[in-house]
């Protein structure tokens, strides 16, 4: 699978290095980006896309169902949110909130 662009938003840095290093592994992406927090993914997204989004629900300050809504809000990209709830609830309040 090709890819141009993937984006990495999540918070835990071990996480994010392994999310990374399988992508690397797995994807042929020509640009991977890698963000800690929510707010930053945003501005840096909206100023130049990627093709897919790959985040955490729990993230520091706006947390990931408020970054997926403000996503989904001015883009269009599939949007894989990542979490260990398990919960309905937990996987409706995503799918609502714009996640693929």
């Amino acid at each position: 699978m090709k890819i141009d662009s993937i984006a990495i938003i999540e918070d835990d840095e071990k996480v994010r290095h392994y999310m990374a290093e399988q992508i690397q592994l797995q994807v042929d992406v020509k640009e991977l980006r890698v963000f800690a927090d929510g707010e930053t993914a945003l501005k840096e997204l909206a100023a130049k896309p990627v093709e897919i989004a790959l985040f955490d629900i729990n993230l520091p300050g706006m947390n990931g169902i408020d970054v997926c809504k403000a996503l989904r809000a001015d883009s269009g990209v599939p949007i894989v949110m990542l979490t260990a709830k398990t919960d309905t609830v937990d996987v409706v309040l995503g799918l609502e909130s714009g996640a693929d």
